[in-house]
Parts: structure tokens; sequence; C-alpha cells
């Protein structure tokens, strides 16, 4: 199992002026990040579009931060692709920096937050794979399936969501060929055919169907908590004998 990325993304109430404190938030971060870089977007853009940008020091993780929604990427290489614990320990500790941080202007309150990670088998025959072992009484099974896409969603102490999305993809190397718009594959060369995983915690559950609900740094740590039980703990069973126990 290799760990491709992982992204955090913290969903908060508005932040009205947030252009104006990119230098305090540029001091808050400056252990993990270099500067924040403010993007010209008109003040009456959507809150959604992000107001000030950053990246990590060594230019493996992302920060996208606007008024109503901060998100972190991180690409993981070298040892980080196959240790889970050393992967999400390092976004971990930059999560928790940049929440406390969103704290001082959120009154402490989030509305809600959520880990995504994606995971690479490396499978001879991954669509067989998938056949074989998530529809083993398909009609379909020994046909020509080019693709499989399986998600799964289960609620986790009545406030989390845990999204499992299970599919084959395909790498290919070369020059795209193709007519104006139109991209053709033909002259590319496939060098990898995985099965790919990505895993999804959250705490929209809570957000969802609770009256009043709010999210806290302390739902950022059951969520790494979650994530990290699920892939060490009950992710290669799932995938080797389909057998999903959350």
């Amino acid at each position: 199992m290799d760990i491709k990325n992982s992204g955090y993304n913290i969903v908060f109430p508005r932040i009205e002026n947030l252009r104006r404190k990119a230098f305090d938030i540029e001091d808050s971060l400056k252990d993990y990040f270099t500067n924040a870089n403010i993007i010209p977007v008109p003040d009456n853009a959507p809150a959604e579009i992000p107001r000030i940008q950053s990246t990590s020091h060594n230019g493996h993780s992302n920060l996208n931060i606007s008024l109503n929604n901060a998100q972190l990427v991180t690409n993981f290489d070298g040892d980080y692709n196959t240790n889970v614990n050393a992967a999400l320990s390092y976004l971990e500790e930059r999560v928790y920096t940049v929440a406390n941080m969103l704290e001082k202007y959120t009154n402490g309150i989030f509305l809600f937050s959520g880990l995504t990670t994606e995971v690479i088998f490396k499978k001879e025959h991954p669509v067989e794979h998938m056949i074989d072992t998530f529809f083993k009484h398909s009609p379909t099974k020994g046909s020509s399936l080019h693709e499989v896409n399986l998600k799964t969603t289960q609620i986790v102490d009545d406030k989390y969501y845990a999204n499992i999305s299970i599919s084959n993809e395909r790498t290919y190397e070369g020059q795209v060929s193709g007519f104006e718009d139109v991209v053709s594959f033909a002259d590319l060369e496939l060098k990898q055919h995985s099965l790919k995983v990505t895993l999804d915690i959250n705490d929209r559950h809570g957000f969802n169907t609770q009256k009043n609900y709010t999210s806290s740094i302390s739902e950022v740590k059951r969520i790494f908590e979650l994530n990290r039980e699920i892939l060490e703990l009950k992710l290669e069973n799932l995938i080797k004998e389909g057998v999903l126990d959350l």
C-alpha cells in the first residue's frame, strides 16, 4: 500500500477582512509554511474562493484559505509513501497549526472538517481483483470490464461519515496526441494499472443532523484517529477479503 496524498479541509463561519490578517496568519504558520500570498480576487467574489495561499518550506504541501474554508493538501514521497503513521503525523502537525491559527478568528468554532487520503494498491489485474472480491455473484464476472468504481458510506459515532471509494487507476507516459481539442491516448504507454482507494472521514453528519452543531479542534484529533485505525488495521482486509468492519 502506497500513500499518494492527503488533504484536510476545515469549514468555518465566515471571516471578514481576511486579507488584512495575512501578515498575522503568515507569522502563525512560519514554522511550516512560506510567505502568505494574497490572491487578487474581488471583495464580492464567492466566499469559498481562496484569498490567501501558501506552500510548505519543502514544497510538499499547499494551503489555501478562503473566507469560510481552509484546505491543506500534501503529496507524499520517499519513506512517507509506505509509512502510514509518518505520513499522517506529518500532516497532523500542520493541520493543528492551521486550526490553532483559525481559532483566533472564529472564536474556536468550526462548522465541520474532514481528512481525505488517497492510497494505491499494486495489483496486476485490479479490475479482475475487484470483481472477484466485491462482486462474486455478479453475472458480469469474467467479462471485458474496463472500469470499476465502488463507494460505501458508513456513519461512525453518530457524528462522522466514513466514505471509502475503490476504483482502478491507469497511469500513462508519453506525448498526448489528437485533433485540436480532442485528446487521444493512442501514443501513450501504460506504465501502471493500480487499485486506488480514497478514504474520506469527516464530521459533516453531525453538522447535517444535529441542531446548532459546531465542530472544534478536538474533532480534528478524532478524525485522524479514525483514519489511522482504518488505514493501519482494516483497509488491507477490505481489499483482500472484501470485509468492511468499521
